[in-house]
């Protein structure tokens, strides 16, 4: 084929090449992939685009997203794969826990079957062969609580013993239950005065059945403005033993023993021997011993001190204002009764008389 070049000189064209017979047409995107090439091509001309151009931070594109959030394929497979990684070492910490819980328990049901159940029943043949004894000899045992408003209340144990044993199959229980007669003649007779502390006084000795009040005073309401106490009656006195394969330990409690109240202490298998029952029968004969004893620290130690001193210092000196208030009302009850009028009247016509004779 000829043409005319630039020169005004004929010229000939290079014939087009045919399509070979493997070759392939570009492929003809979908419309979103046309939309996501655009937002690209527009990101580039912006300068926020050009930024990211510049420094050549990877964007997804459409095809990648699409893989992406594919089930177990890219970000969401490593993501599901980290969780269940949570999931396994949280299972793990659950099932060690278990196996540590299940140990522990494993050693205190042991130590149940090994040492504190054959430890008590020696405690209750020790106990029975011990009550039996007191029942014989009958020795004084006496006890002393501090009632708050009142004072000391002072009794002495009555050698009637109930001793009984409870026995399943994981549990054993031991209880020992006897009196403490209260001596009337070496508990004080307190005069309480006040609305307040009379009910208080009168609520104790409800609760602690020491009797009621004496010689009541009452106001127009009907209230108690004053009366006097005096301990009587019968304290019951109580020593528990329980021990089971939960805990593994010997669990005592004491009631109305050091106060009128309950102690409790927990005992572990390696102190259950001989020794210890001692110390439990020197508690019950009220002697010397250190078996419901804490191991306090000495600044502890003394603050309870201190407290004990001052509690002490106060129920002095309110036994102190009760006597003087008692005194004055017994002088204001002289002052004005008829006899005490007569007193004063006859006292003023001998002064009287002593006048009219100076004048004369």
């Amino acid at each position: 084929m000829l043409v005319v070049g630039a020169a005004g000189m004929p010229c000939r064209l290079a014939p087009v090449p045919r399509i070979a017979a493997g070759f392939q047409r570009p492929k003809r995107f979908s419309k979103a992939e046309q939309l996501v090439s655009r937002s690209h091509k527009s990101r580039d001309r912006s300068p926020t685009g050009g930024l990211l151009a510049r420094f050549r931070i990877p964007v997804l594109s459409f095809r990648s997203c699409i893989s992406c959030s594919w089930p177990g394929r890219g970000v969401s497979g490593g993501y599901t794969m980290g969780l269940l990684d949570d999931l396994e070492n949280e299972a793990q910490k659950r099932r060690n826990d278990d196996e540590e819980a299940a140990a522990r328990k494993a050693e205190r049901e042991a130590a149940y079957r090994t040492v504190v159940e054959p430890a008590m029943v020696a405690l209750f043949a020790w106990l029975r062969e011990f009550t039996a004894k007191l029942k014989e000899l009958r020795p004084k045992i006496g006890m002393r609580h501090t009632l708050a408003g009142y004072g000391d209340v002072v009794g002495y144990v009555d050698h009637e013993f109930d001793l009984r044993e409870d026995r399943q199959p994981s549990s054993r229980e031991i209880v020992l239950s006897f009196g403490c007669v209260v001596a009337p003649s070496e508990c004080p007779s307190v005069q309480v005065e006040g609305t307040t502390r009379v009910r208080a006084v009168a609520a104790l000795f409800q609760r602690h059945r020491l009797g009621g009040p004496l010689a009541a005073q009452k106001d127009g309401s009907g209230e108690m403005t004053s009366a006097t106490f005096k301990a009587k009656g019968r304290i019951p006195l109580e020593a528990r033993f329980q021990s089971d394969t939960s805990s593994g330990q010997l669990r005592i409690t004491f009631t109305n023993f050091e106060d009128l109240g309950s102690a409790v202490k927990l005992f572990p298998p390696e102190r259950l021997d001989e020794a210890f029952y001692d110390e439990i029968g020197r508690y019950l004969l009220r002697e010397p011993n250190t078996l419901m004893r804490e191991a306090l620290p000495d600044d502890f130690r003394n603050a309870l001190k201190a407290r004990v001193q001052e509690q002490q210092v106060r129920r002095h000196w309110e036994s102190q204002i009760a006597a003087r208030q008692a005194e004055e009302i017994a002088m204001l009850k002289r002052e004005y009764s008829v006899t005490g009028k007569f007193s004063r009247l006859g006292d003023a016509m001998g002064k009287l008389r002593g006048l009219v004779g100076r004048k004369g």
